[in-house]
This record gives C-alpha cells, sequence and structure tokens, in this order.
C-alpha cells in the first residue's frame, strides 16, 4: 500500500567505510573542517536534499574527503564514515541543520525532513555528535543537552566560539498547517557541560537588533558574533521573500542581555543575498572573511 509504506534507497551505510564513494549529488547540506590537527586538510559532509523535479530525497551520510590528496585526472578520494538507517542510531535524513565541531567531533543541530511526495515533514532539535577520526565502528552518539534548547528549526546558523562553545541564530519553524515562523533568537551551547543557553534581548523593545530570518551568514570573531544577510518574508504569511544585506554584530558575553549593533559597510559586498556560504580566510584571522554563492530574487 504507498498510502502506508515507502521504499528508500540505501547505499554503502552502516559503520564501514568506502573509498571512493561520491556523494550523490545534492544541496542544503552541511560542510565543516576537521577539527583534527592530524587531518586538517579533511572536510566532513552530511546529509542535504536532491529534488528530481518530482520527489524529495534526503540523505544522512556523512562523508569525509581528503583535500591534501586530490590529484587531476582521478575521482575525488571520498570515504563514507556512516549512514543512520533503521537499527543504527544517527541523525534522521535531513537538509537545512547546522554543523560544527569542537575537539574529535562534529556536531549536528536541527534541520528539515519530508516524505518524497512532500505530504509529511518534521524538523528537528536533536543535537548529535560523531567522533572523526572515524575509526572501524564508530557511530554516532545522541547528545542529551540540558538548559534552554532551542525549538525544532531549520535554516537557522550556527557557528564555532571560543571557550568550547557554539553560537545559534535564527531560522524557521512550521507548525502542523506549515505555517512558518522566522526566529530572531540567538543561543550559546556550551559544549563541555552541554548545556544551552538563550542569550537574553535588550529589556527595551526599542533597540536595535536584527529582524528574524533564515539563511543568513553567521561566524564569531574576537569575541562578537556577527550576522549577515538572510530573508523573511515581505509580511506574515506571505510567499515572497525579503532578502537582506544588513550586518550586525553582538557581544557574547555571559553577563547581561544581549546588545545588538548595526555594522556599516565599506566597499562593493555581496548585496542582497540569502544561502550563502562563506569561511574565515584563515584559522588566524577569523575576522576575515571570504563569501560565495547565495540566493537573491529579482523582480522581471
Amino acid at each position: 500500500d504507498r498510502g502506508e509504506n515507502e521504499w528508500s534507497l540505501v547505499v554503502g551505510h552502516g559503520p564501514a567505510t568506502a573509498a571512493f564513494l561520491r556523494p550523490w549529488p545534492r544541496s542544503h547540506f552541511s560542510l565543516t573542517l576537521s577539527p583534527l590537527p592530524a587531518r586538517a586538510d579533511e572536510i566532513l559532509l552530511f546529509g542535504g536534499e536532491a529534488y528530481d523535479g518530482r520527489e524529495l530525497t534526503f540523505y544522512s551520510d556523512l562523508y569525509r574527503l581528503d583535500m591534501g590528496q586530490i590529484q587531476e585526472d582521478t575521482p575525488l578520494p571520498w570515504e563514507k564514515l556512516y549512514s543512520a538507517v533503521p537499527m543504527i542510531p544517527g541523525p534522521d535524513a535531513r537538509s537545512a541543520h547546522q554543523s560544527i565541531t569542537w575537539e574529535k567531533y562534529v556536531y549536528v543541530f536541527g534541520g528539515e525532513w519530508s516524505s518524497r511526495d512532500q505530504k509529511r515533514y518534521r524538523q528537528f532539535n536533536d543535537l548529535w555528535r560523531f567522533d572523526c577520526t572515524g575509526k572501524p565502528g564508530s557511530r554516532w552518539e545522541r547528545v542529551d543537552a540540558q538548559g534552554a534548547i532551542p525549538s525544532a528549526r531549520s535554516g537557522h546558523r550556527m557557528a564555532s566560539a571560543p571557550g568550547g562553545h557554539a553560537v545559534l541564530f535564527g531560522g524557521f519553524s512550521e507548525d502542523k498547517k506549515r505555517r512558518a515562523t522566522y526566529l530572531d533568537d540567538l543561543y550559546t551551547l556550551h559544549l563541555p557541560s552541554q548545556t544551552w543557553r538563550l542569550m537574553p534581548s535588550a529589556s527595551d523593545r526599542r533597540s536595535a537588533r536584527p529582524v528574524a530570518r533564515a539563511g543568513s551568514m553567521l561566524f564569531v570573531a574576537g569575541g562578537n558574533a556577527f550576522v549577515y544577510g538572510g530573508s523573511r518574508p515581505v509580511r506574515k504569511g506571505a510567499d515572497a521573500l525579503q532578502i537582506m544585506d544588513d550586518l550586525w554584530r553582538s557581544s557574547l558575553s555571559t553577563d547581561g542581555s544581549t546588545v545588538w549593533e548595526q555594522v556599516a559597510v565599506d566597499g562593493q559586498g555581496p548585496g542582497r543575498r540569502s544561502g550563502l556560504c562563506q569561511c574565515a580566510l584563515s584559522r588566524d584571522d577569523p575576522h576575515r572573511r571570504l563569501v560565495f554563492g547565495g540566493v537573491a530574487d529579482h523582480k522581471v
């Protein structure tokens, strides 16, 4: 009965690795640098989705790619570390999630999934981690975090911060009728104690702050969190999106309320866009970012 059962193709799952197994084409996946000094040239890819014009497919696989081993005219040396399936613990297939690294682990939080016919949909607020050494038998471990756990969401952004912290901003959540609520909340996650904290906003509602949004750019530098761009509906319930190009800064002090400040920028920036990707130009200079791609809607 197709109304009750749904088949999914699973290739190369489980704790065993498969060298030179290329990830299936996809979007809305996460990509992070390995946190291990001995594997500094490696990147980690998790999850994502693919649409063939009729159906959506979501992925739960974790890949590793050694950029130092790339050679001309040879296949990329992808290595499949894991794919969660029934009876094997791990994060469900998802996209529009976020991943960060700390010590020897990659962490995954949130995201969304829908059935192939898009009639069923869910969002997540679970937290998982995986040992990036990728030894045989390595498996995902669900983290039972404490504190003010963020609501289920997708389209949010996360970034690593000093002192074993991670920062989360924004995204959107949907109710059972698929009505989206865009978010402007700022959380910190203390990874050593596995504790979430909602950063309180200034008591004055007139205080400047970034509007609720998804698909923005978030990074941490010099003890500050920076947010750029993203999208939100032009009005509540509307399908059309407003794409932004504003840059905001907030101190990550653990004392007092969160105070946002809009940052004036010079030069020719990326302009209005959402879903852009970015990284630091070097590990030693997190203030300088390299920005690529994204989406900007233009009226024709």
